[in-house]
């Protein structure tokens, strides 16, 4: 692929940008994972059901196709991270096998230094240094714990959207249970509301009917969409994603 190169062969490539970012060609993980959607269709709705961003998760590339070239192919290119997460919702054998490859590779290209190879004494001064680093590493993850918790406490971003779907996919992330954590923060929601989300998007669809929505716009509009309409429900879920960042990821 133009601009990455091939940094493993194993189950699935693994490419490498000048970055030196980890990335997966899209096309390739679901030829491997064998789902029954063409891969388009596929792609472009694990994107929309788990709020991948463009541009952040992954990239869309165009190549041209055909014996004259006039036929443009979008090729996903998917960090390793999405790639895992992708992996892991589809819950079969084959997905929890990728995902386990892709974090071994990652941990294999993390280990930079090869200290078997080092005489006893700069093992031994390794070592040394290792332990001083170890102790710094930690007292800046206590830092970064903290401001973390600060941020989470004051945030009030103008995109709350992406701040809220980026603080649940990293919970979900970690702990493996995406999908269980967004019903968690849904069913808190209408808890401490009083509400019951789905009514209220019936409710939404049928308005959006009434004013002419096309029906793909119509299919499109969720829970999000309900909360984003109502300040009150907006400035509870921030509340509940911060409380559940905090709880689990920070």
């Amino acid at each position: 692929m133009n601009g990455l190169a091939l940094l493993e062969t194993g189950l699935v490539n693994i490419y490498q940008n000048p970055k030196q970012e980890k990335l997966v060609d899209g096309r390739e993980l679901h030829e491997f994972l064998g789902v029954g959607k063409d891969f388009t269709t596929w792609i472009k709705d694990r994107i929309e059901k788990y709020n991948f961003i463009n541009g952040f998760d992954y990239v869309v590339t165009f190549t041209k196709t055909g014996e004259r070239q006039n036929v443009t192919r979008h090729d996903y290119i998917l960090k390793i991270d999405m790639a895992k997460e992708i992996s892991m919702v589809e819950n079969n054998a084959k997905g929890r096998l990728v995902r386990k490859y892709f974090i071994e590779v990652e941990k294999r290209y993390r280990q930079m230094v090869d200290t078997s190879s080092l005489s006893p004494q700069l093992q031994m001064f390794n070592q040394m240094f290792q332990a001083m680093a170890n102790v710094e590493i930690k007292q800046n993850q206590l830092e970064e714990q903290v401001t973390t918790i600060k941020e989470t406490i004051t945030s009030r971003d103008e995109d709350w959207r992406r701040d809220a779907t980026r603080k649940l996919r990293k919970i979900g992330f970690k702990n493996g249970n995406y999908e269980e954590i967004i019903k968690e923060s849904y069913t808190l929601l209408e808890e401490r509301a009083s509400c019951k989300l789905n009514i209220r998007l019936e409710n939404l669809r049928q308005r959006m009917a009434l004013e002419g929505a096309t029906k793909t716009s119509i299919n499109k509009a969720n829970y999000l969409d309900v909360i984003e309409a109502d300040k009150r429900l907006t400035e509870i879920y921030i509340n509940i994603v911060n409380q559940l960042y905090i709880k689990h990821a920070a």
